[in-house]
């Protein structure tokens, strides 16, 4: 459990980073340092990239909280990391397919393309516990037909990674050491 919330969630695994900061004035300048980094546009007086951030994660929180706040939940996540999807297949009420199979609420979210990963990128999410929260899932019974499973693994493996630094005169160089019982 420990590695997919440091994979759904990086800034988890670098609460050690952040804890070895000694003083506000630190932390306050290595937030500085983190936004400046990824600001496109670096001479105007906006951070676009930061306001992007903040109204995803306005977003995921009024659409998609369900007992956690919508910034924590799977579908909150891809959402704030990749945008919005270009197409969202829902079944709030989940379903019946050939008269007997019945299914859990489930969405399909489709990404034409998804830089570092592919494209025609297809995420699905499932609500087994009728919450309301859609969790991440690679069950079978819920592939599309005719993908290839191996497919489907890598672009679960890739979609949890954080996404690759776009700007890499800004890069941050951060060593951390993470350790699992």
């Amino acid at each position: 459990m420990a590695k997919r919330g440091c994979r759904l969630h990086p800034h988890r695994c670098g609460a050690a980073a952040w804890s070895r900061l000694g003083t506000d004035e630190e932390r306050e300048q290595f937030i500085e340092q983190f936004w400046l980094r990824r600001d496109p546009t670096p001479d105007t007086a906006e951070n676009e990239y930061k306001e992007e951030h903040y109204r995803r994660i306005a977003y995921a929180n009024e659409r998609y909280a369900s007992g956690i706040p919508g910034w924590k939940s799977d579908r909150g996540h891809i959402y704030i990391v990749f945008g919005p999807p270009d197409e969202i297949e829902s079944h709030p009420s989940g379903g019946r397919y050939d008269g007997t199979t019945t299914t859990y609420p489930f969405e399909k979210w489709r990404y034409r393309w998804i830089e570092g990963i592919g494209t025609d990128i297809v995420i699905e999410f499932v609500d087994k516990s009728g919450s309301g929260e859609y969790r991440f899932t690679m069950d079978p019974s819920e592939k599309i037909a005719g993908t290839d499973q191996f497919e489907r693994l890598r672009q679960f493996d890739a979609l949890q990674k954080p996404p690759a630094v776009k700007f890499k005169d800004r890069e941050a160089l951060v060593d951390s050491a993470i350790q699992f019982n």
